[in-house]
């Protein structure tokens, strides 16, 4: 939360646009958590199991499925910004931001 102290230093604006950013933010690492809690469960019972390879298949699995879940986020984001940005607040300066 550092970040929003040197956001809020910067003003009013600069805060509300940060907000915005770290709400999508949020939303995304939730996806994301879900392939770690995949990874978590799989990953435990294929390492009791003495599973070397078939863990080293999850995690390449896992690995490329959260790598294409952050690029498509993000070009979801970067393609929708103005919309996205629109939906969160009216205030012209904040836009101007994001």
């Amino acid at each position: 939360f550092s970040m929003s102290i040197a956001a809020a230093a910067q003003g009013a604006a600069s805060l509300a646009a940060h907000a915005v950013v770290m709400q999508l933010w949020m939303v995304t690492s939730y996806v994301v958590d879900g392939f770690a809690d995949v990874g978590t469960m799989l990953g435990g019972r294929l390492l009791g199991e003495r599973n070397a390879v078939l863990f080293d298949r999850l995690v390449s699995r896992l690995s490329a499925l959260s790598l294409a879940c952050g690029v498509a986020a993000g070009a979801a984001i970067w393609l929708s910004r103005t919309a996205l940005a629109a939906a969160f607040t009216e205030d012209a300066e904040t836009l101007e931001l994001l």
